[in-house]
Order: C-alpha cells, then sequence, then structure tokens
C-alpha cells in the first residue's frame, strides 16, 4: 500500500492547535480543552480531509489517526461485510502511516475480534442498534460506516473506559467516513468500464492481468481480478464445460501472526501463493483438468484466502482430485529458519455449468464459501464440493429468519408452558416456558429449526427479551387474580451466558414489570458454559447473588458434566431425557440415573427428571427420591389459557397421559 501523500496525524494536530485557538476566541490554544471544544475541532478538520481521500485505505487510516486525537489509548479497529453479509476483520490498516511505522498495540488483533464475532454478541449488539458494549472488563464502542445506500463497516473502539461525551463525535466520525466510502465506490465502476473497451478474451491471459496491479505480498491477482475473470467466464461457457472456483484457507493462520509475528506470517504466505501457482500451472494438473494455462486464474481473495478460477472444466468432480493435489503438496510444510513449519488448508470447491439457470459470479463465489465453511466445520484440512441440495438449506435459514425478524415486529411468537411437578405427591411445583412460532398459513417451525438461526444471527437476545417481558406480563395477570405462586424455568442461549451485563439485563426486564427474580429459574446448558467458561461461571454467580435460580441443563450429555457441578454452584439439575427414555428396564441407564440423583442430594441439589412417558418411569424415579418430574405422562405444554385452566385452578393434578414423544420440540 502506498503511504498517504500527507502524513495525517501530525498534520491534524498541527490544524488542530489552530482550530482549538479559533474557538477559544483568546487567539491563543486553551492549555486545557474542553473536550466538546476538542471533538468539535477535530470533526471540523476531519469533514475537508475525509473528503480530500482517494481510496479506501487513506480512508481507513484518516479515521484511525483522527480517533488516536480524542482517544489517544483506545484501540481501533474496522470489521466489513463479506458476500454472505458475515461480518469479517477488514484488511489490517497500513504499515506505514506517512513513512511512520503504525504502532500494532493501538489496533485491536485479529484474534480478538474472531472471538467477538464467535460469541455472537457483536452481530446481536449492530442488530439491536447498541453503540456501547462492555464486554471483558472493556468497553467497546461500535458505529456502522453506512450511507444511503451502503453499509460498508463497522468501527469499533476499545479502551477500558470511554466517556460518554465522546460517543457522539465517534459517531459523526464513522459516518463522514461513510459518506466518503460511498463516494469512492462509483470509482471502480467507471474504471471498468473505461476498460472495458481494451480487455482481451483471455481467461488469466497477460493481456487482462496487466489492467490491474498484482497483490503486492504474494504476486497473485487481486480479488477484484478474480471476479471480473470469472465473470468474463461464466459469460462465455463452452458447450459441454463447466466453471468451477476453489477457495483456500489456511487453517489457524492467525497463530502464526500471534507466535512467530508478522514478518513470518507474510513469508508463509508468499511461499503458500509460490506453491498453490506452482501446482496449477504443473503439466499434470492441467492435464487432469483438461484445460490450458490461459483457463486459470489464481488470486489472493482474503487476508489468507487464496481463490483460483478454473474455465473451460470438463466436470466438477476433476476439481476433487486437484484439491487432494493441493493438499499434498501443502503437507510438505514451510521452511522458516532451521525449523519446518506444517500449516493444513481448508478448501471449498464448486462448479456451475452452461445450462445452469443462476451463471452470476456471486452465486458461484457463495457455493464455494458455504463449500469452505463446512469443510472447515468437518474438522479443518479437508476439501468439499459444494453440494446444490444445501441451497435448499440455506434458503430455509433465510426464510425463518426473516419469519422471526416479523414475528418479533407483530407478536408473531407464543409462550406455552410445561407443567413441573413434584415426584413424591405429585404437587405443582413450577412449570417450563417454551416457544412457539408458525408460520404466516399456520404451520408449526419447530425449535430446533428457528433456534440455531436465531443464535448465528444475533436475534437470539432480541427473542429472549421478547420472552421475558411477555413471560413477566403473564406472571402479573395471574398475580392479581390470585391464581398459586409457582416459579417458570426459561432457556438461555450459550450467547447471552458469554455477555458481561446479563444479570443486570435480565434484573431491568424484571423491574420493569415488578416480578421478583425468585419467580424466574434460568436454566443453561453445559455447552453454553465451556464456549466461555470463565465469563458464564461469573454470570450465573452474579445471576443467584441477585436472587434468580439458576439450573444446570441437559445434565449428562456434555462433555464436562462433573468438571460444570465442581466449579459452579447451581440451584439444581435437570436429567436429559435420554437418561429417562430408557429406564427402568436398561440396567445401564437405571445405574446412571441413580448415580445422577444421589450425586445432586449430597451436593444439596433438586433433581428434574425430564421425558416422563410411561407409570414405570415415574414409580422408578419416585422410589429414587427424584425431586420432581416432567414429561407427556404428566403434562404436555399448553397455551397460557390452557395452563391456567388445567393446572392453576382448583384441581392442580397432572394430566397422566402418555404423549408420542418426550421431546420439548413437539
Amino acid at each position: 500500500m502506498m503511504p498517504l501523500p500527507r502524513p495525517p496525524l501530525q498534520s491534524l494536530t498541527d490544524s488542530l492547535a489552530e482550530s482549538l485557538a479559533d474557538t477559544s476566541g483568546t487567539g491563543s490554544a486553551p492549555q486545557t480543552p474542553h473536550l466538546p471544544a476538542l471533538a468539535f475541532a477535530v470533526l471540523r478538520l476531519a469533514i475537508g480531509r475525509f473528503d480530500a481521500c482517494a481510496s479506501v485505505q487513506e480512508t481507513q487510516s484518516l479515521l484511525q489517526e483522527a480517533s488516536r486525537l480524542l482517544l489517544p489509548q483506545a484501540r481501533f479497529g474496522l470489521m466489513q461485510r463479506d458476500i454472505d453479509g458475515c461480518l469479517e476483520l477488514a484488511e489490517e490498516l497500513a504499515e506505514e502511516l506517512a513513512g511512520v511505522r503504525a504502532d500494532r498495540a493501538a489496533t485491536i488483533s485479529p484474534e480478538e475480534i474472531e472471538h467477538a464475532i464467535e460469541s455472537g454478541w457483536v452481530a446481536a449488539a449492530i442488530k439491536q442498534g447498541l453503540h456501547r458494549v462492555s464486554w471483558r472488563g472493556e468497553t467497546w464502542v461500535l458505529a456502522k460506516l453506512a450511507s444511503a445506500r451502503f453499509v460498508h463497516a463497522v468501527a469499533i473502539w476499545i479502551r477500558s473506559e470511554i466517556p460518554v461525551l465522546l460517543h457522539q463525535p465517534l459517531l459523526a466520525m464513522a459516518d463522514l467516513a461513510a459518506l466518503a466510502l460511498d463516494r469512492l465506490t462509483e470509482a471502480p465502476a467507471l474504471a471498468a468500464e473505461q476498460k472495458r473497451h481494451r480487455e482481451t478474451h483471455s481467461i488469466g491471459g497477460h493481456a487482462n492481468q496487466a489492467l490491474t496491479a498484482t497483490d503486492p505480498l504474494t504476486g497473485l491477482a487481486q480479488r477484484a481480478q478474480f471476479i471480473q475473470v470469472l465473470k468474463q467466464a461464466l459469460a462465455k461457457p463452452a458447450v459441454g464445460q463447466s466453471v468451477g472456483v476453489m477457495l483456500l484457507d489456511i487453517d489457524g493462520f492467525h497463530r502464526v501472526n500471534k507466535e512467530l509475528g508478522y514478518a513470518v506470517g507474510d513469508q508463509v504466505l508468499r511461499s503458500f501463493a509460490h506453491r498453490l501457482e506452482s501446482v496449477f500451472r504443473s503439466p499434470y494438473v492441467l492435464q487432469a483438468l483438461g484445460i490450458v494455462s490461459s483457463d486459470l486464474c489464481v488470486a489472493r481473495t482474503g487476508a489468507d484466502e487464496l481463490g483460483i478460477v478454473v474455465a473451460q472444466l470438463r466436470s466438477p468432480d476433476d476439481l476433487l482430485g486437484v484439491a487432494g493435489e493441493v493438499q499434498q503438496h501443502l503437507a510438505e510444510g514451510f521452511f522458516q529458519g532451521a525449523q519446518r513449519l506444517y500449516l493444513s488448508v481448508s478448501i471449498g470447491l464448486a462448479a456451475v455449468s452452461p445450462s445452469a439457470e443462476d451463471l452470476s459470479a456471486e452465486s458461484l463465489l457463495r457455493s464455494a464459501d458455504s463449500a469452505l465453511k463446512r469443510a472447515k466445520s468437518l474438522g479443518r484440512n479437508r476439501f468439499v464440493l459444494y453440494d446444490p441440495v444445501w441451497g435448499e438449506s440455506d434458503l430455509l435459514h433465510l426464510r425463518i429468519e426473516s419469519l422471526m425478524h416479523q414475528a418479533l415486529q407483530d407478536n408473531g411468537f407464543r409462550l406455552h408452558y410445561q407443567p413441573l411437578f413434584r415426584v413424591a405427591d405429585l404437587a405443582l411445583v413450577g412449570a417450563e416456558v417454551l416457544l412457539r412460532l408458525s408460520t404466516r398459513d399456520g404451520v408449526p417451525v419447530p425449535p430446533s429449526s428457528f433456534i440455531p438461526v436465531a443464535e448465528s444471527t444475533g436475534q437470539i437476545v432480541e427473542i429472549s427479551d421478547w420472552v421475558l417481558h411477555r413471560l413477566c406480563q403473564q406472571i402479573r395477570r395471574w398475580d392479581r387474580q390470585g391464581l398459586p405462586v409457582v416459579p417458570f424455568s426459561v432457556n438461555l442461549s450459550a450467547i447471552e451466558f458469554s455477555q458481561e451485563d446479563l444479570s443486570q439485563r435480565l434484573s431491568k426486564i424484571l423491574s420493569q414489570h415488578q416480578v421478583s427474580p425468585s419467580r424466574m429459574h434460568l436454566e443453561v446448558t453445559e455447552t453454553a458454559i465451556t464456549r466461555d467458561e470463565a465469563q458464564a461461571v461469573a454470570n450465573i454467580n452474579a445471576l443467584r447473588a441477585v436472587g434468580f435460580e439458576v439450573w444446570l441443563d441437559d445434565f449428562g450429555t456434555g462433555y464436562s458434566s462433573l468438571k460444570s457441578l465442581k466449579n459452579v454452584c447451581f440451584s439444581g439439575i435437570k436429567i436429559d431425557r435420554e437418561f429417562v427414555a430408557d429406564l427402568p428396564a436398561h440396567a445401564n441407564t437405571a445405574v446412571i440415573a441413580q448415580s445422577i440423583i444421589e450425586i445432586a442430594r449430597n451436593l444439596g441439589c433438586p433433581v428434574v427428571a425430564e421425558g416422563i412417558e410411561e407409570p414405570a418411569q415415574l414409580e422408578f424415579l419416585r422410589v429414587r427420591h427424584c425431586d420432581i418430574g416432567q414429561g407427556f405422562h404428566l403434562g404436555r405444554p399448553v397455551s397460557p389459557q390452557d395452563f391456567e385452566r388445567r393446572y392453576l385452578g382448583a384441581g392442580l393434578a397432572p394430566e397422566q397421559t402418555v404423549g408420542p414423544c418426550g421431546s420439548k420440540d413437539c
């Protein structure tokens, strides 16, 4: 990247002194300027500078430098959206800003962003329009770089404490940067139009490559040229031939930068790119694919991601053989000094024939990226060819996401209540709250389908808030009627237990409705705890301190059941239905269930057995002194009206009817 035409920090600093002098009204810069005056001066200077930016890099760098004037100790970073709409760390800021090497301590590390994105709270915060979030003892201020036409990125400032007075100036600077980026996005389209008449028909040929500068680190084509070559290949497909795309991602590459340094990381990436291009230009691979060298374009498509366009491909299956060949070459490792560094690579493959309905470059790239993500989810160091059947699943994901968004706006969700009974005498002791969702024509959508989508999109937090508000309203209504007072169990997601403000958020909701935390039993799974154990334990302790009861749900199905009991003080334990379904016939299941009950009793924790469907199961649990039972034999999930009529009225008796299954999703 070329340095900026002028040193932005020094230039801003010099002009800032003059600006503050003007605003002070004394002709000289004040010794201790007020924060609003400082912010106003920085914004005034930034307006002209952003308008003069000639590239995205200049805009990003100027935003960082202007931020440092207001928050000298804050770390700064950008996230941008990829073709799938997912948030990823943007390209690193320039190594040199106006000839001065950038301070890496002042930027957010890729590991921090990766962890924050995986936790899910970043997406949730952005979706809810939050600007300030506390996470891991630090304040994060988030600002969309969004204009009327585009959402370009999300700027992030991190510091132990960021004054509230600075929030609006930071958001204003983000708006200025967005307008500059909006203006710059028109330039590539104009340049492409001017070059169109000079381009040749060659795919990846020298004439076409000369039009776009190569990636300065690897020497490969850049992403813009990669996409242009792909579009050309799709625009003129040969009869009976396909167009293929391969996306390769070095597994765990961030650890190379973190543990060995960025210089080593750059060298590894250069070696990786050189070896990859050597493989694809080899006569063996060209013959295996049935192509010539001009049918290829090898490019750097991301920070540690490389891509290959293959035109005139005989069969998509040929890509699988080449992917295996690539992995074998990379498995040889890379020399770093006297040592050899071994890295694996995940590969996503996709191909489309001329007869396909959708021949767009965007669609093919999405397919390859889906295959790449699946390769990583299967354990990495794998290659996967995209299956069109996945597209149906992706479309279903989008439909469910839209359906949930509409349900939040129109109160389209519904709550059902499944009763819990004391096993000894079948007295009602509470109920579990279950969320229900239906399509517009009334077809139920099972929680096993929409809950994972809600967690992946960040909607789960907003949905959880809706559930708590609606439950509090229902509790207040029943209390005013003088009906029996019982607690209600609510499931919380792993994302929520990784947020620092969970206890404050829940307490605020209950306080608004004047409902005591003792009326809520919050359920957490072992998976949620292991996702961010330190934060989850802190949240559980904080929740119990303000009066909530926290129960360990689905006990026995995780990988650290006993560890969870050792490290966390739970209010109770729920035995997963897997250890109830085979009772009492299955001897091993009986031993495990009895052992869990005894462990809980020795720890002073009550036990709930889920999935009771038969009288024999209930009798087994009664003899072993299990505390509470739940299941279709005792009572199904019902609407609030039915729950009030059946269980909060005079009888308070369980149904004792056998259901078709014990699943909460039924």
